[in-house]
This record gives C-alpha cells, sequence and structure tokens, in this order.
C-alpha cells in the first residue's frame, strides 16, 4: 500500500515514516533481546526455566513478594540487576529516560531490612517500578516527554499521587521510562531520545 501516510488524515502535523525492512528487522531483534533478557535479569527464573516451563518471561508483583518471602533474592539484589540490564540494554531499547539510583538504592535496602524482620508493608514491598515522566517522582525530571530543561526547572520538587502512594507501599520507584511527546500518539515512539524500540 503506497498511501498518504503523512498523518493528515488523522489530525497530525509531523509525518507518519514507514519503516524500511531494514529498521524493522533491527526494532525485531531489539524485541527479541529485551524478552530474552527480562527472563533472568531479575534472577527469578533461570535461563532453562524461562524456555522450558512456558511461564511469561516476565515477572508479576506476586513473583516478587513470593521471592521475597522464601527468601531466594531480595529487593537490593533485584535492584541490582536491573540496573545492569538498564545499563546494558537501554542504549539499544531506549526505553528508560532517568533513573533515580540513590533513591531507589535507599529504597531497596530499607525494603531488603524489613523483609530480614519479617515486616513488609505490602505485596508491593520492594518491588521494582518505573513511571512515566508526567508523574511527579521527588528528584526526577517531569517532561512528559519533552527534552530536559536546562535550568532544572522541570525537576520534580514533591512526589504526586501515585508516586507517593506506590512509596507508603514500600515499592522501589527504579527510573522514568520513555514517552511520547504529551502522550498525544499512540507509537509511543520519542525522537528526543530515540526509543523505545518497539517493532
Amino acid at each position: 500500500d503506497e498511501g498518504d501516510y503523512s498523518g493528515k488524515e488523522y489530525g497530525l502535523d509531523f509525518p507518519i515514516v514507514r519503516l524500511t525492512k531494514e529498521d524493522y528487522d533491527w526494532h525485531v531483534d531489539a524485541a527479541a533481546i529485551q524478552t530474552a533478557t527480562t527472563a533472568t535479569m531479575t534472577g527469578l527464573v533461570s535461563d532453562a526455566e524461562a524456555s522450558s516451563s512456558g511461564k511469561s518471561p516476565y515477572r508479576s508483583v506476586r513473583d516478587y513478594h513470593a521471592a521475597y518471602a522464601n527468601k531466594s533474592t531480595t529487593p537490593s539484589a533485584v535492584l541490582q540487576k536491573l540496573l545492569d540490564f538498564i545499563k546494558e540494554k537501554n542504549p539499544v531499547l531506549g526505553c528508560v529516560q532517568e533513573v533515580d539510583y540513590r533513591g531507589s538504592f535507599l529504597a531497596a535496602y530499607a525494603s531488603t531490612n524489613r523483609w530480614r524482620q519479617g515486616k513488609p508493608i505490602s505485596i508491593w514491598d520492594g518491588v521494582p517500578v518505573m513511571l512515566k515522566p508526567e508523574e511527579n517522582i521527588k528528584g526526577l525530571r517531569t517532561t512528559q516527554g519533552e527534552k530536559f530543561k536546562t535550568d532544572g526547572s522541570d525537576i520534580a520538587t514533591h512526589d504526586g499521587v501515585l508516586a507517593d502512594r506506590f512509596r507508603k507501599a514500600g515499592a522501589v520507584i527504579v527510573a522514568t521510562t520513555v514517552m511520547h511527546e504529551r502522550g498525544v500518539h499512540p507509537s509511543g515512539y520519542n525522537p528526543f531520545y530515540n526509543g523505545p524500540s518497539n517493532p
């Protein structure tokens, strides 16, 4: 189909670009890397288990809760593996915008101590969470998908409602994820951050 992909028929003021086969294949490969790596990045399942069990490679809140309860891992260990994953794969996947290293380390440490004492706050205690940058997260930039402001005026001085509730439940807020500018398009792609890669 060689139809008009200018976006005008959808009321958009930017072009919709058809991917070349080479670009499309690149995105498919990136997604395959993400799926394969996510299965083992938390340490909750092994490579063999992920490939043979038929289970989803994505961990649920209950999976984390069970793993912390049976002491097979800790929130601090999960956070470190997740940060290692972000460092290695984000240059390709382009899905993470900004990481709260200090805040996430402190939250994971506190959660690990609560689990050692047998006093988790809730089922969310120690579960890693990432939010879109349209939600205020203290210390991170609320960009709503726009470029970082050079004067730092987009750095949140307080948590929004969602972030506040996650923290009070013991969740570990790790980062903000890339979103389309102002969330106005379903593609989710943002050229400022070259991502996220999604075929």
